[in-house]
């Protein structure tokens, strides 16, 4: 969330909505993003594919691995790209 705000970006935390909704809700450059944040190797777990399979279509969800990754997913391109 501090690399995504230091950039620029209105950060919501909806971690502690549960019910498989995703982590961030995130406004940058005019648009919302609704991301997922997981370890290197994490997974969705049954919750978050339900939320997926009933909603991602609607709202696509990204899911993310690192700091460079969200970044990447707004738009801003990292010194590792």
């Amino acid at each position: 969330m501090e690399a995504l705000r230091k950039a620029g970006a209105d950060v919501i935390d909806m971690h502690r909505v549960g019910g498989g909704f995703p982590d961030l809700l995130i406004c940058y450059g005019g648009y919302l993003t609704l991301m997922e944040v997981k370890s290197p190797t994490g997974k969705l777990n049954k919750a978050e594919l339900r939320w997926h399979e009933r909603h991602g279509v609607e709202m696509p969800v990204h899911i993310v691995h690192s700091v460079d990754e969200a970044l990447r997913t707004i738009g801003i391109e990292t010194e590792s790209t």
